[in-house]
Parts: structure tokens; C-alpha cells; sequence
């Protein structure tokens, strides 16, 4: 299902709607998408996803992972 509405969020253009359908040609813009198709996220925002765990304080709680690899050693 694809929203109609638009959404921006942390510099992506569109974080509702799919940057490829399945048909047809993706998105030329497709890191100013969240989505790829209707399941994955682009490779930007897997970027920013993997940044948020590994060194951010609000998603890995108590420690984040770049902090728990430095305990470890």
C-alpha cells in the first residue's frame, strides 16, 4: 500500500511511499527515499539506521554497540 501523503524526515524527501514498485524503472532520486520497495529501506537510511545503533544514545539502551566493543577489549 502506498500513502498519498508525503512525509520528511532526517533530510529524506519521502519516508511513506516506495522509492521502486517492482515495474518499471526506480526512483533517480532514491536517496531522498526511506523505502526501496514496499518491505526494505534504501541504503541511506540504512546508514543512518546503523549510525543510530552503533554510536547513538536513544536506540541501544544502556549502552549503544561502539561503547559495548570498547568494554569488551
Amino acid at each position: 500500500m502506498v500513502c498519498s501523503k508525503k512525509k520528511k524526515f532526517a533530510g529524506f524527501a519521502n519516508t511513506i511511499s516506495a522509492c521502486y514498485s517492482g515495474s518499471g524503472k526506480p526512483c533517480s532520486n532514491r536517496a531522498e527515499y526511506w523505502f526501496w520497495d514496499y518491505w526494505y529501506t534504501t541504503e541511506q537510511a540504512a546508514k543512518l539506521a546503523a549510525a543510530a545503533f552503533y554510536s547513538g544514545k536513544r536506540f541501544a539502551m544502556p549502552v549503544n554497540f561502539k561503547r559495548l566493543i570498547a568494554m569488551k577489549g
